[in-house]
């Protein structure tokens, strides 16, 4: 039964390889091949459904797609392009074997499960097409019910011989498309130079159709000059040499001629030659245009190198101009075509110059030398011999180039004294200089700036000066301007905040001014900046200094309209009370009519009454002028007045005087009495101390007060408040007298007020 069973499976294989063989004999055609191999092997495998998957000649990762259905209800063959992708297919080209997969609806490794279930497949079998290593597609077969098993698998010499048919067609296609589709020429010719076969890029080229060429000798087509040296190189192919490359002319049916480079090669076996060739005739029409460009770039290199002799010799500063001139007439002829039959000669400034052999002629070349709109001379160039020829447009060109060139020299000549005397006044001076482009970029600038600002030339030539000299505070309105008027060749002036390179701010006055170059005729702009620094300063500590004033003014009468209320308050309750008092006394004594005991207790109280006037008085006047200032002295009023506010705010006091025999005028003695009496006027309403230090020293070349209390101190905003009228006052008392008044604070801990005055003969 088995013996059986294996020969009725051999006669199914040898019936199936006659049926691909005969399959793959009779099919040109790739995919005609592929759909009747397809139904061949899915009807030999009793499969439901057979695919194909070719690799796709033109796409890269695309395969091309073929399915039939074996079973009653297909619906023929079905082509198309899919992308190559993982699962059951990605693994038939990875491993390049035959794989069987069962459980389909099941099994992990197939990714097709709607496939499978919409069909309701269990097995498939999957053989890749492997040539040389490489798979060109793949075969799969799916089936419903019985399981595909690796025994079923074709034989590898079958599967070689599909491979390599659908490799050999794949290959095919490649190179018919190529040929077909290529812009360049393909052409087959026989061993008697005969074309056998062209393609379609040939045959648009040259105008004809594919029957008149086919058959006829290549020499046919060939311009006559290029014949005989295309017969030399088709004998050399015909003899096998490898590899021919030559050029020729084809003509093509409207009688126009195109220039073809050709690479043949010969297969001596099967008596073919294959060509390709490429159209070059704009690049042959390119390389005439190119000689004739040669010819006349040779001709104006001449000229360009007698202008460039001439230029220099124009540029050389140690030459006068006299010489300048004589050596450029030597150069002119050998710069025009006919140097041999060259001459010339320049007038400037009535003196002419001419070449070593001149010879006048009526065939001439003259053009005028202008300065400053005056022509100052004349240039010509005469053509002699007894053959005359015209002038070039180009040595036209020449003669005005160089006449334009000497102009410019001659006005440079002209600029150099006024620009030399310049630029003395603007190293000297100690202003600002710039010279800028009509862009406003940096050309040159003075010693001064460089000196002034930190920075060297070669950090500022080409940059616009707001590129680094403006800062956070510069006017950006007032900048703004400034570049209107740069970019609208206009002058400016202004006035503009600008800083130096180690960041310093600093004022300038600017004063531009555009200026036309008379040789090229760009514009410039000159450019002078005065440092205002200081006037700026001064400017503004005047307008501080006016507003202090008034500021000083406005408070000053504060206090003064303060301290009038004050004495106006304290003279009405203090004396108006007392006098009050007398006078009621004294009418109370006129209706007694003198009663002796009531007048005597009367006058009593009047006397007491005038007794505490008198002292309200004496107070008053001590707290205006003390008297022990002028009866004994500064050190005594000291000792006085700290005694008092020790009395009066019961606070510790600690003093140290020395007076050491020497009085003082009565501006110093004035001046210290009321520093120390605005100190303990402070302390006593603001310190809240406990205890407070008093020293005075006095000799003959110095007096010092030192006051020191431990209250709550000051802060800085108070320290530093120009417009406290106590702190004030005692700073501009010192001032006046000579001195100098030093505050020291640390808040909540304690403040020191010092006085210190140097003594002169004045003074004491």
């Amino acid at each position: 039964m088995k013996k059986l069973q294996k020969l009725e499976a051999e006669e199914g294989e040898l019936v199936l390889k006659g049926e691909l063989f005969e399959a793959l004999a009779q099919n040109t055609s790739l995919e005609k091949g592929i759909q009747d191999i397809l139904q061949i092997l899915t009807k030999f495998y009793d499969a439901l459904i057979g695919e194909c998957w070719l690799n796709s000649p033109c796409i890269h990762k695309d395969l091309t797609f073929f399915t039939t259905y074996g079973d009653s209800k297909s619906n023929g063959m079905q082509s198309d392009h899919r992308a190559s992708g993982s699962g059951f297919i990605g693994e038939l080209y990875n491993l390049r074997k035959p794989i069987v997969l069962n459980d389909l609806q099941l099994n992990e490794g197939f990714l097709r499960k709607d496939f499978a279930k919409k069909n309701d497949l269990t097995s498939a079998m999957g053989i890749p097409l492997v040539i040389n290593g490489k798979v060109s597609g793949v075969f799969c077969f799916f089936r419903q019910q019985e399981n595909f098993s690796q025994s079923e698998v074709l034989p590898r010499s079958m599967i070689r011989s599909i491979a390599l048919w659908v490799d050999g067609l794949i290959n095919k296609q490649i190179s018919e498309a190529f040929f077909r589709l290529s812009n360049n020429f393909f052409v087959i010719g026989d061993m008697n130079g005969n074309f056998l076969q062209v393609n379609h890029a040939f045959l648009q080229s040259l105008g004809y159709k594919e029957e008149e060429v086919i058959g006829q000798s290549y020499t046919k087509f060939i311009h006559p000059d290029d014949i005989k040296p295309s017969v030399k190189n088709t004998e050399k192919v015909f003899k096998g040499q490898p590899t021919i490359v030559f050029e020729n002319r084809y003509r093509s049916k409207s009688g126009d001629y195109i220039w073809i480079s050709w690479s043949t090669i010969t297969d001596m076996d099967r008596k073919l030659v294959y060509a390709y060739g490429k159209d070059i005739t704009e690049l042959k029409v390119a390389q005439h245009e190119l000689e004739e460009k040669s010819f006349n770039l040779k001709e104006r290199v001449k000229e360009l190198n007698g202008l460039y002799s001439i230029l220099k010799i124009l540029s050389e500063p140690e030459k006068s101009f006299d010489d300048k001139l004589s050596l450029i007439i030597e150069f002119i002829p050998s710069s025009f075509q006919f140097p041999e039959i060259t001459c010339a000669a320049i007038e400037v400034g009535g003196k002419r110059h001419e070449t070593t052999y001149f010879k006048n002629s009526n065939t001439r070349l003259s053009a005028p030398i202008v300065v400053g709109g005056e022509t100052v001379g004349r240039l010509t160039v005469y053509l002699t011999g007894n053959k005359q020829h015209g002038f070039l447009r180009e040595e036209e060109s020449l003669v005005e180039t160089v006449v334009s060139n000497i102009s410019r020299a001659l006005e440079l000549e002209k600029s150099r004294s006024l620009v030399h005397r310049l630029s003395l006044i603007a190293k000297e001076t100690i202003n600002f200089v710039f010279i800028c482009d009509e862009q406003g970029r940096i050309e040159w600038a003075n010693d001064a700036f460089v000196l002034d600002t930190g920075y060297n030339l070669e950090e500022i030539e080409g940059k616009k000066p707001a590129d680094f000299l403006h800062g956070p505070e510069t006017d950006h309105e007032v900048r703004d301007q400034l570049h209107n008027a740069v970019i609208n060749h206009e002058p400016f002036s202004c006035e503009l905040l600008k800083y130096k390179k180690d960041k310093t701010p600093y004022w300038v006055s600017i004063e531009g001014k555009p200026l036309k170059d008379p040789i090229n005729g760009s514009i410039h702009y000159f450019q002078i900046e005065t440092d205002i620094t200081g006037k700026r300063k001064d400017q503004q500590l005047l307008r501080e200094a006016e507003q202090n004033a008034r500021r000083f003014a406005s408070e000053l009468n504060r206090v003064l309209e303060e301290e009038r209320a004050h004495w106006a308050r304290e003279i009405h309750d203090e004396f108006g009370q007392q006098l009050s008092g007398i006078k009621m006394s004294l009418a109370t004594l006129n209706r007694i009519n003198f009663e002796p005991e009531a007048s005597q207790l009367i006058v009593t109280d009047v006397v007491k009454s005038l007794e505490e006037a008198t002292k309200s008085l004496k107070a008053f006047s001590m707290q205006l002028r003390p008297g022990i200032l002028d009866s004994l002295g500064i050190s005594e009023a000291i000792s006085w007045l700290v005694d008092e506010f020790a009395k009066k705010s019961g606070t510790k006091v600690k003093k140290q005087i020395e007076s050491n025999g020497v009085t003082l005028d009565n501006s110093t003695s004035n001046a210290i009495f009321r520093i120390c009496q605005e100190t303990l006027n402070n302390i006593a309403k603001h310190a809240n101390a406990t205890l407070i230090e008093v020293g005075f020293y006095i000799d003959d070349e110095e007096v010092t007060l030192s006051i020191i209390d431990n209250g709550v101190g000051m802060r800085d905003s108070s320290l530093n408040d120009p417009f406290s009228m106590g702190l004030l006052g005692m700073k501009e008392r010192a001032h006046l007298a000579g001195g100098s008044l030093e505050i020291e604070s640390d808040e909540g801990k304690y403040t020191k007020v010092k006085y210190h005055q140097l003594l002169t003969a004045e003074n004491e």
